[in-house]
């Protein structure tokens, strides 16, 4: 009997923690959702002006009712509401059962403007700023024929500029706003701080809202992957709150500020999450992970079945985090990261970002070297050519000089018109064949000085020969002849055509001041 009594314990526990995902009383209200957007009317900034109205106005509204009228202006504006004179509501002590509420910001947790009911309009009503909120809620008893008015939007009134608003205030929930749409998605206390730490601000106050909206038809759980507040218990320092439809206190659904944060489900596609944090508490980390989900039969080719009450999109199988609640049932059947195909994938990164590198050092290189290269060629071409035009000038000033000097002393032969040539005439005491004209070509000097031109130009040719000769051996480009023979060929030439014209009987002597004379 005992040990029944033992099975039947451990056979019980089982089945509680295996029929489904946790206790039923986590999944709210199985197969009722409550959209959002069902009794929703927004006025954006393009409208201008327009009228509002309670549904089905002017005839009665419905029971069970909450509508939500959202104003929003243009940064530099403000929102008027005017009523008309004809206001039915159920009116009550207190208006407890169908009221209208209207609240000065984007939020149900902004500052209270007024609560009407009965049949008394409420006065003109102007926003301190671009947002204005009102909500219509009936109870399920009687209902009247509602209310009308015109809104239309104003200039804002000039303000003086705050001194050191980065440093002082609160980063409130007006600015500090995130929308967030999808199946799932993450929240985390860091996308806060992050902006703060871009735009160089410490506020005194923290209060930031999280609006996220999942498709119709679908719930939100809301689950903490870390949490950890600075002040533990302290609400007031550092707390989170979570709403279900609506950012207003009657919506609330839980505050957390201890040292856990179990999971909550809304029952509507619309959740806020609220932060609030003095700037004394910059140790609080908390991240939060979102989920659409049903709680109905699921569609086995677009769902996929987290338990009895939970069905989330099949696109959220695998995708690296728990999205059904208390398992990671999605995550089960998933192929594992393979650590070695990860650290290849890793090596294979490095070596490629390494062997970029390399070849683009080594393009750098080549280009570097071939530039080198082509500068060195280039100035060693200048170099050689400006050597060329330099010898070649020295062997044509030498040729020239040489030519000169051995014009001067042909001179008499008749090549060079700026001499001054005298002949003595002839004395009557001697006989013609004892006198020598310069125009007798026919004479032995003429003879003689033929020969010394013919010596002149084999002299010149073996200097240009020789001089080319150099200038080809100092380039690698020599004609591979006897240059030094003809050199002293050259030389031997230039020797022996002086040497006739002193020998000679007929001697020319220059004197470029004096007249050259001719002696027999």
């Amino acid at each position: 009997m005992p040990v029944l009594l033992v099975f039947v314990t451990v056979t019980t526990y089982g089945q509680e923690g295996a029929a489904d995902d946790g206790p039923r009383f986590r999944f709210p209200a199985p197969h009722r959702y409550d959209l959002a957007t069902w009794c929703e009317e927004k006025y954006y900034p393009d409208d201008k002006d327009g009228m509002f109205k309670s549904p089905n106005y002017p005839l009665e509204y419905n029971s069970d009712e909450e509508c939500v009228y959202s104003f929003e202006a243009a940064e530099n504006e403000v929102i008027e509401l005017v009523f008309h004179s004809t206001f039915n509501v159920e009116g009550s002590a207190g208006c407890e059962y169908d009221y209208i509420e209207i609240h000065d910001g984007r939020y149900g947790y902004s500052p209270l403007v007024t609560r009407d009911c009965g049949h008394i309009a409420p006065p003109r009503i102007v926003s301190s700023g671009n947002h204005l909120l009102m909500f219509f809620i009936t109870d399920s008893l009687l209902v009247e024929q509602g209310f009308a008015g015109m809104f239309r939007y104003l200039p804002a009134p000039t303000r003086p500029q705050a001194t050191n608003v980065a440093t002082k205030g609160t980063y409130g929930p007006e600015e500090c706003f995130f929308s967030i749409e999808g199946h799932d998605g993450e929240i985390s206390s860091q996308d806060v701080f992050r902006i703060l730490d871009e735009e160089k601000r410490w506020p005194t106050k923290i209060d930031c809202t999280w609006e996220v909206t999942v498709p119709p038809n679908n719930k939100i759980m809301v689950e903490f992957a870390e949490f950890s507040l600075h002040y533990v218990n302290e609400c007031y320092m550092n707390q989170i709150m979570i709403y279900d439809k609506y950012a207003w206190d009657l919506k609330r659904m839980k505050t957390f500020c201890s040292t856990s944060a179990p999971s909550i489900m809304t029952t509507s596609n619309r959740a806020y999450i609220r932060f609030q944090a003095h700037s004394r508490s910059v140790k609080n980390y908390w991240k939060i992970v979102y989920t659409a989900y049903r709680d109905y039969e699921c569609n086995e080719t677009a769902s996929f079945t987290c338990g009895q009450y939970m069905c989330i999109n099949r696109d959220l199988v695998c995708n690296g985090r728990q999205n059904c609640y208390n398992n990671a049932y999605d995550e089960d059947d998933c192929e594992p990261e393979n650590p070695t195909s990860l650290l290849n994938g890793k090596i294979d990164a490095v070596l490629g970002c390494m062997m970029s590198i390399i070849f683009l050092v080594t393009l750098i290189t080549i280009c570097l070297t071939c530039r080198h290269s082509w500068l060195r060629t280039r100035e060693r071409a200048k170099a050689m050519s400006t050597r060329r035009k330099a010898e070649k000038q020295a062997v044509q000033y030498m040729m020239d000089n040489e030519a000169n000097a051995d014009a001067q002393e042909l001179s008499p032969m008749g090549e060079r018109e700026t001499t001054n040539y005298t002949v003595w005439n002839k004395p009557n005491n001697l006989a013609d064949d004892n006198f020598v004209s310069c125009n007798n070509t026919s004479s032995s000097a003429s003879r003689h000085l033929g020969t010394g031109r013919a010596s002149l130009t084999s002299q010149v040719s073996d200097y240009v020969e020789h001089m080319m000769d150099r200038i080809g051996s100092v380039h690698g480009q020599g004609s591979g002849g006897n240059s030094e023979g003809r050199l002293t060929r050259a030389n031997a030439n230039n020797v022996w055509t002086r040497q006739s014209f002193s020998d000679h009987p007929r001697t020319v002597h220059k004197h470029p001041t004096k007249d050259i004379q001719v002696h027999v």
